[in-house]
């Protein structure tokens, strides 16, 4: 399936590039250019790239001599796939990557053999002549914004192939490991899925299938009789195919035809005790496929043009073109319908902004309104991984300077050795989900006593919804410049663990939105229950970082509970209500306060939140 999917074919020996006589390389789709190839890891073992370790085991570059590493889990090094299973091992530890193997690396491979790819991207880009009409000293700063919001792959993968036929690459922003969004090349698994659109629930595979029934027509073809179970009244006929030993029924071909299948499915909703019930078909993407393999010889990459148009004095244009591979006229059709009656009359939902129906009936998406869609919800699947309330995970072992960084604390990082004395940190810090999540950490020594416990305790890390934000709100704290978090962790039969052990404690990191923070003017507030909130003093807060342009703003403080947490600005007091209705219907009262709020020019735009999870 990965040929059709993302036009790989493995990382065996038809993967070698080969040449011809006068030693020029022959093009093959199922070639990559970094097979056969040697690579040298930081500890002086050279392996050579001829199979899927190179870039996806722990273990490839261990010396021969080394002991066996009994605790190794042999999880297969992943990144952010476009499979949302683990996300929670994204990046840790991360496989073999275009920026680690060529600039991050401690004997980086540059060809080229420039001093950094930034150099070796802006010579070869000069002398080409594509950086013609720009200044000297502005080619370094157009050279990093390429690096900054392109991924390597987009350029040099090219010339996909799905068993000798042409696979259409599109593009899309993801989230890359050092977390910028970054655009790559994919392809999307486009389906469809009914479903009762008053209750949600979907139909399978066998009630779909249901309302068929196979028939031979006088020349001995088979088709579908389209039935209603009700009256079983026949509503029309459709096609019928074996495919993968079994049969699969057509969908209709006219507009009357798909208005009767959802008359019939309408019919299966009731037999299950749905009322008024609303068949809908729902057309998606259910995820997106990645293409990170048979990478091209740069003579093969795409080039400026593809993406820039010349101006009259000969120099590329800055803007995209939209008659670029990332612009408009670059599209890809995602079905064709009867009629556009059936979406104009929700028979058929259209689930992604970036669909377009036209008046004859065809669903299309072009690049350009993908790339703006992707750039508000990069999630890589139907799941929405990267606008996710929940994330759950493990503590992460890190020697102390790497959890430092792992926590991303900014400017404070060189101080942390006054508070944290052990060699080994724990860090839970997620790499998906909303920002706030992104944002946020916990730290703790690794020591005797934490090590037993947080070696495979669970932690979960939640947004709070409108009920919990409108009681810390109604609280009488103040005006909340921060999500709500409620932070949960079980040990490893599942039992909660609400307290640290043996009177331990743990730093935590809560990112907020304001700039003008500091201990004289926000309250940090706990809750047990995400009802009852209370202030914590101010002898346990570590630092605080208010918003700037240059630094996100959060605090930090001590704790040694798992619990509900958020920040809260003094100077805009929310009085205290008394109501036994103010936190049971996900609203209570708090917009009351967004006038209060707005007088003080304040965006806070963490009080209420959407709680919508596409699932």
């Amino acid at each position: 399936t990965s040929n059709s999917r993302r036009g790989f074919y493995g990382f065996g020996e038809e993967t070698a590039m080969e040449a011809d006589a006068e030693g020029i390389y022959q093009e093959d789709y199922q070639d990559d250019v970094h097979y056969g190839k040697t690579w040298t890891e930081a500890n002086g073992e050279t392996r050579e790239i001829k199979n899927c370790n190179a870039c996806h085991s722990e273990s490839y570059y261990r010396p021969a001599f080394s002991n066996v590493d009994l605790d190794n889990k042999h999880h297969i090094l992943k990144g952010n796939s476009d499979m949302d299973v683990r996300n929670d091992l994204d990046y840790h530890p991360a496989p073999k990557s275009c920026a680690y193997c060529h600039q991050e690396a401690k004997n980086p491979s540059i060809p080229s053999g420039h001093s950094s790819m930034l150099a070796a991207h802006k010579e070869l880009w000069k002398a080409n002549g594509d950086m013609s009409g720009y200044s000297s000293t502005s080619l370094d700063r157009i050279t990093q914004t390429h690096f900054d919001v392109i991924a390597c792959e987009t350029c040099h993968i090219t010339n996909k192939k799905s068993r000798g036929r042409n696979l259409q690459i599109m593009y899309r922003y993801r989230r890359s490991e050092d977390g910028k969004l970054r655009i790559i090349p994919y392809n999307p698994r486009q389906r469809y899925y009914w479903k009762d659109n008053n209750t949600g629930y979907v139909l399978n595979k066998t009630e779909r299938n249901s309302v068929f029934s196979l028939e031979t027509d006088d020349q001995g073809n088979k088709y579908g009789s389209l039935i209603n179970p009700t009256t079983n009244v026949v509503l029309g006929t459709v096609g019928a195919r074996m495919s993968h030993g079994s049969w699969r029924f057509s969908d209709p071909e006219t507009y009357d035809g798909i208005v009767a299948l959802k008359a019939a499915y309408d019919a299966v909703l009731a037999n299950k005790d749905i009322s008024n019930p609303d068949a809908v078909m729902v057309w998606t993407e259910s995820n997106y496929y990645v293409m990170s393999h048979n990478t091209r010889l740069a003579v093969d990459s795409l080039q400026c043009e593809a993406c820039h148009e010349r101006k009259q004095d000969g120099s590329f244009s800055a803007l995209i073109s939209p008659n670029s591979v990332l612009g408009e006229k670059n599209f890809k059709q995602l079905t064709e319908l009867p009629d556009r009656r059936l979406v104009d009359e929700g028979i058929v939902i259209l689930d992604k902004p970036s669909m377009k129906l036209h008046n004859d009936g065809t669903v299309t998406q072009n690049i350009d309104d993908i790339l703006y869609e992707s750039k508000v919800n990069p999630s890589m699947s139907i799941l929405n991984a990267a606008k996710a309330n929940v994330i759950a995970g493990n503590m992460r072992r890190y020697s102390f300077d790497k959890g430092i960084s792992a926590a991303e604390l900014g400017s404070y990082s060189n101080k942390m050795r006054n508070h944290l004395v052990t060699s080994e940190l724990y860090v839970f810090k997620p790499d998906s989900g909303d920002n706030a999540l992104r944002n946020m950490a916990i730290l703790m020594e690794l020591n005797s006593v934490n090590e037993p416990v947080f070696a495979t305790a669970q932690l979960q890390t939640i947004l709070g919804d409108n009920n919990t934000i409108d009681n810390a709100t109604k609280s009488g704290n103040g005006g909340l410049v921060s999500s709500v978090f409620n932070l949960q962790a079980s040990y490893a039969n599942g039992q909660a663990l609400k307290q640290l052990p043996a009177g331990g404690q743990m730093l935590i990191k809560l990112p907020f939105n304001y700039d003008n923070a500091g201990r004289d003017n926000i309250n940090l507030l706990s809750s047990t229950d995400g009802k009852q909130w209370s202030t914590i003093s101010n002898s346990d807060i570590v630092f605080i970082q208010p918003q700037t342009n240059a630094e996100a703003g959060y605090i930090l403080f001590w704790s040694d509970k798992f619990a509900y947490y958020t920040v809260a600005n003094k100077a805009v007091v929310a009085p205290v209500v008394y109501s036994e209705s103010s936190g049971g219907d996900g609203g209570g009262g708090s917009v009351l306060y967004l006038p209060i709020l707005l007088l003080f020019g304040l965006g806070f735009r963490y009080l209420k939140r959407n709680w919508n999870v596409n699932l």
